[in-house]
């Protein structure tokens, strides 16, 4: 526990116990640290609706405690650099310390500071009551999300890079809160898509893929249906809102007929124009090592609304998508330049004012047509993951003969001779279940086709750091223009 001011998880339990219906926000130390006194747009309108929208928010008792080092961590550089200012010539030395005792104070104070704020908006630190040290550990050793940070999925050399002790816990005890309350929605808010997210397209996806190891921990757990996972709080607030001031079928479809499609291009432009795309969520071809939207033409009768909700004044907030035909520049890996021209999908979010004209705009991602068959052929070239690699690797032994086993290593100290050669390849060869082997023959050759075959080849070829400069001067002066 932290002192006096981390509440118990029991305190959790009891209060909800009255509220079985209510929907729980569990949040990461990223959402807390983006606003440590809880006062950001998503903040103050999820608390202030609370009741309104029957939610609950939790904080894993880790939470709280990160939070604190993160904050006042950030607040003691901020310190330092006001601290190595010289202002003694302007006169400001005085007003120089004070601000150093100001922050001084506001750092030593915010653990208090935040969980006070915590008992205000009515959210409950929760500690993880049941720490199962065998299953974090296990985790551990097979490199289970969220445990570590690395393998193909993550970090191309697949290697781990980060000791996610503090992630499991918050994961489990997310478990641990869905599992007691079966009458509970709960949405897991976490920045952190790394850990916890599949790769996906689009940022703000409501709800956001979760890792396939955590999504088997939810059916396993059978919470699978009430469990979601978003990345931000302002993502969550616009889902929420659509679905607690819904608006009728008749009214979006009015709302969307109503927006003017020149001023929605000319919205979009500054966010399009020149925007660098990834190869993979653009459904690029593999050979791609850089790519830039360079001009665009809105395809109205693509345009869609989601999660609408009026706001005060008769205002609107909303997700939209929409495709675009898109005319990209593609650098090769071999440093050539070429134009093509295919049909992107974006999306993102759009503030409407009670006239329906577009007050502001932001865009959240530009990927291919969910049926663009450059997806698929981007999945087959994928590394395959850590999970993946493991089902292969029990499948294998699963099919091996243990006795050949046993006999390999017992003269693997030998010198091998062409008889013993050819005898472990005719025992290898009966060992293997002739069924799995047949299954993956077809399933390998389903998968590949000559085109596939040709760009994987095209994309082997190294990028010297010449061509990398030449790419980057031509978005340096694209970027110039």
């Amino acid at each position: 526990m932290h002192d006096t001011h981390a509440h118990s998880a029991e305190s959790l339990w009891c209060a909800m116990m009255v509220h079985m219906s209510e929907t729980i926000v569990v949040v990461d130390t990223n959402i807390i640290v983006g606003s440590p006194r809880l006062r950001s747009p998503g903040w103050t309108s999820l608390i202030d609706h609370a009741k309104e929208w029957g939610l609950r928010f939790a904080v894993p008792e880790v939470v709280q405690l990160e939070t604190v080092n993160v904050v006042t961590r950030h607040w003691d550089k901020q310190r330092a650099a006001i601290r190595d200012l010289r202002v003694g010539e302007f006169g400001l030395s005085q007003t120089q310390a004070d601000m150093i005792a100001a922050i001084a104070e506001r750092i030593d104070g915010y653990g208090g500071e935040l969980a006070d704020r915590f008992r205000e908006v009515g959210a409950e630190v929760v500690a993880f009551t049941t720490p199962d040290v065998l299953e974090i550990s296990r985790r551990a050793s097979e490199r289970r999300a969220p445990y570590v940070k690395g393998g193909p999925e993550n970090d191309p050399k697949g290697g781990a890079t980060k000791d996610g002790f503090r992630d499991t816990v918050i994961w489990l005890t997310v478990l641990q809160i869905a599992e007691r309350y079966p009458g509970c929605d709960v949405w897991f808010v976490s920045d952190n898509h790394r850990d916890f997210g599949s790769r996906g397209d689009d940022d703000d996806a409501c709800p956001y893929p979760l890792r396939r190891e955590l999504v088997g921990d939810l059916e396993d757990a059978g919470v699978a249906n009430r469990v979601r996972y978003v990345r931000s709080l302002e993502r969550l607030e616009q889902h929420l809102a659509s679905e607690f001031a819904s608006v009728p079928e008749a009214d979006r479809l009015s709302l969307n007929e109503q927006i003017d499609q020149e001023s929605l291009s000319g919205a979009l432009a500054p966010f399009l124009d020149g925007r660098e795309l990834s190869p993979k969520s653009a459904g690029l071809p593999l050979a791609t090592a850089a790519a830039r939207l360079s001009s665009f033409e809105l395809l109205p009768e693509s345009f869609r609304l989601l999660d609408a909700a009026r706001r005060a004044s008769d205002t609107w907030t909303t997700q939209f998508v929409v495709s675009v035909n898109a005319v990209v520049d593609v650098f090769d890996r071999t440093g050539n330049l070429d134009t093509i021209t295919k049909p992107l999908r974006v999306e993102g979010r759009l503030t409407l004012t009670a006239e329906h004209a577009i007050d502001s705009i932001a865009v959240s991602s530009v990927s291919a047509l969910p049926g663009d068959r450059m997806r698929g052929v981007w999945r087959l070239a994928d590394p395959p993951t850590p999970e993946l690699q493991r089902r292969l690797s029990e499948a294998v032994a699963v099919s091996f003969d243990q006795e050949l086993m046993k006999r390999i290593r017992e003269t693997a100290g030998a010198s091998f001779n062409p008889e013993l050669t050819k005898q472990i390849r005719e025992a290898a060869q009966s060992s293997f279940d002739q069924e799995l082997m047949k299954q993956m023959r077809q399933a390998a050759e389903g998968s590949f086709d000559p085109e596939l075959m040709m760009q994987m080849r095209q994309a082997a070829a190294t990028v010297t750091p010449e061509i990398s400069a030449h790419i980057n001067r031509y978005f340096d002066d694209q970027r110039g223009h």
